[in-house]
């Protein structure tokens, strides 16, 4: 193509047809505003060519094949809540407009849901003692909830990957309704305590200090509202790996999805173990040996826990640069640790991050 902005001309006729299926929320520079944060975890297949007219963030910036990342690749995995994460994109004039906004009833203690609940029922009822009709009456089932003109993301009990929409077929949850013998896989005692748990914590002051963002930002810039963690790796040997776990992915990944990785070490005071960091994509080994030893931030877009006792929970990272007040995307990433409490030695805080 002639110039670079052809490429998400010529794919608009695609995202079109997606916005009246699948995505109805749209697109912020090609990547679904209703799943921004697993959106945001796309990785390289080839090395690419930069695209200077869009924001690294996008896809759309880079030439060549994407692929998105389970998490782990394995298949047995329990989606935890999403981290917290809002999202503002450039308006007309430049004024920040939210599109993306997490889900507030994840993150509130059972205490303080029965006492907000206790208080809504005594608003709620009228002279003869009757219950008028509440919002808090729809179904706590939907994936996604509009609400002032931004998406809040509820978190799906079901594997990510198996309803992950960019690999799932949304044709086979027919005959997955009309099977009843399929194998069950028993939900397993939460491994995430709140109390000890850093992205619930700061979870509760997000809820309770609203951002202040910036009057205007530039239009290639996505501002975040989120959780950043500061981890130091190391190298270790045999730490390439073909394909994500391959003996546990779903048999029905086409292998141009499988994402490869490589693998390095972190240590947290306190922990059991040096644990695992991997990182995804056609840049993976540049990025291990050129950052080995060093201080680096990262963005928490995800997180997912293995389904048996002595699993690891594991949360998908997005390696970021900075100059000055901007960050740029660096590389993708997922972190394994036996505990959601060790985060809390790696500096997790809330951050208001330009991302371009």
């Amino acid at each position: 193509m002639t110039q670079d902005s052809d490429s998400i001309h010529a794919f608009s006729a695609v995202l079109t047809r997606l916005r009246e299926t699948d995505y109805k929320e749209g697109f912020v520079q090609g990547l679904p505003v209703q799943e921004l944060p697993r959106a945001l975890l796309w990785t390289h297949a080839n090395p690419p060519r930069r695209r200077l007219a869009f924001p690294t963030w996008s896809w759309a910036g880079w030439e060549g094949a994407v692929k998105p990342v389970l998490a782990k690749g394995v298949r047995l995995l329990q989606q935890e809540n999403l981290p917290p994460l809002r999202a503002w994109k450039a308006g007309t004039h430049g004024q920040p407009e939210l599109i993306y906004d997490f889900d507030p009833i994840q993150w509130i203690s059972e205490d303080d849901l029965k006492a907000r609940s206790d208080e809504e029922l005594d608003v709620g009822r009228d002279g003869d003692g009757k219950s008028q009709a509440s919002a808090s009456e729809e179904s706590p089932d939907s994936e996604v909830v509009k609400k002032g003109g931004a998406i809040k993301a509820k978190a799906s009990a079901e594997s990510l990957d198996f309803h992950h929409s960019w690999l799932h077929d949304p044709s086979s949850d027919e005959e997955s309704e009309e099977t009843d013998d399929r194998e069950v896989i028993p939900r397993i005692p939460e491994k995430i305590a709140r109390n000890t748990d850093p992205l619930f914590l700061i979870a509760k002051s997000m809820l309770e200090e609203p951002p202040s963002p910036p009057e205007k930002i530039d239009p290639d810039v996505l501002l975040l509202d989120a959780i950043t963690i500061q981890l130091k790796f190391k190298k270790t040997r045999d730490q390439s790996r073909p394909d994500s776990d391959e003996e546990g992915l779903p048999q029905d990944i086409e292998e141009n999805l499988k994402a490869k990785y490589e693998r390095c070490l972190v240590e947290f005071q306190g922990g059991p173990r040096k644990q695992e960091l991997r990182f995804y994509g056609s840049n993976a080994k540049k990025v291990i040996n050129k950052r080995n030893g060093k201080d680096q931030d990262f963005i928490i877009l995800g997180r997912e826990s293995e389904l048996d006792i002595g699993g690891d929970i594991w949360y998908a990272l997005l390696l970021v640069d900075w100059d000055g007040n901007i960050a740029s995307r660096v590389a993708v990433a997922s972190l394994g640790i036996p505990d959601a409490g060790l985060l809390a030695n790696v500096n997790p805080q809330r951050r208001l991050i330009r991302l371009k």
